[in-house]
């Protein structure tokens, strides 16, 4: 079965780093890395799935007009063997599939990967609180000497 109704016992602690999210939540985003700044506002549907073991999100992003940006979905898995979680990420849009090795790095969430053109990237969940976040993602052009910011979004939880 694919959804499920909460963590799965035998991990719930360590599962929590991203179970914390389970629920809705609405952004507003700007993406800084094109040729031309862009944003708008969204929502972030995260859910328990695959017997408590994996978290999974569909995301929905617009424009600031109302039209489409880009949608996808992310299933996050924990290695209890490792400590760390895989994930990867699925955009339909834009044709795109990203894989990471995910950790908690002192107070943050840290997804590490690579870009399509094999650059390193950080997509980072920060200043958590219950009802808030802030996510941004980073790419370092010289092998992590120096990172800078692309994308970031502010999240609030719906409801």
């Amino acid at each position: 079965m694919l959804a499920a109704n909460g963590p799965d016992p035998a991990h719930a602690s360590a599962l929590q780093i991203f179970g914390q999210f389970v629920g809705s939540w609405d952004f507003t985003w700007h993406d800084i890395g094109g040729e031309r700044p862009i944003g708008g506002t969204g929502q972030w549907h995260f859910g328990w799935v695959l017997q408590g073991r994996a978290v999974q999100d569909v995301w929905i992003a617009y424009h600031a007009d109302g039209s489409l940006y880009d949608y996808g979905t992310t299933i996050r898995a924990y290695d209890a063997r490792t400590g760390r979680w895989n994930v990867a990420y699925c955009s339909p849009v834009r044709g795109s599939l990203r894989t990471f090795s995910a950790r908690m790095i002192h107070d943050e969430i840290v997804l590490e990967g690579r870009s399509a053109d094999g650059h390193l990237t950080h997509w980072i969940f920060s200043e958590i609180r219950r009802d808030s976040f802030r996510w941004r993602g980073e790419i370092s052009k010289n092998d992590g000497v120096t990172w800078t910011l692309y994308e970031e979004m502010k999240l609030t939880r719906c409801g």
